[in-house]
């Protein structure tokens, strides 16, 4: 990545915002000056960097039997993964339902949506 923060997070921006039009380039600007600061992206790229061991550990865990046991609520855009996203998200909680948005409903509308 380098020094090209800006670079960086607009290809995020590009590939994974639902609405990148949501964006505006003064929200670009918040995002790139935030991200800027020393340390800012540590953590995100600790995450990363620890995916193969925490996948592992995940594994273990559904082997075992071992799930969430906390009320969620998961939240995300559809997506050509087919059943995947709620095959994990069973596999993760005991609780999650899986729920098809009938053809006539409410978006939940934010910053970054339409």
């Amino acid at each position: 990545m380098g020094r090209d923060i800006r670079g960086y997070l607009e290809y995020f921006f590009e590939r994974w915002t639902y609405n990148r039009h949501g964006l505006t380039p003064e929200a670009v600007d918040a995002y790139v000056r935030a991200f800027s600061r020393p340390g800012a992206l540590r953590a995100s790229f600790d995450d990363y960097r620890a995916m193969e061991q925490d996948v592992a550990l995940d594994d273990i865990d559904a082997a075992e039997g071992r799930r969430l046991t906390m009320p969620r609520l998961p939240l995300r855009k559809p997506t050509n993964t087919g059943n995947a996203g709620a095959t994990m998200r069973h596999l993760a909680a005991k609780n999650v339902m899986s729920l098809r948005r009938p053809k006539r409903s409410a978006r939940v509308r934010g910053r970054g949506g339409s």
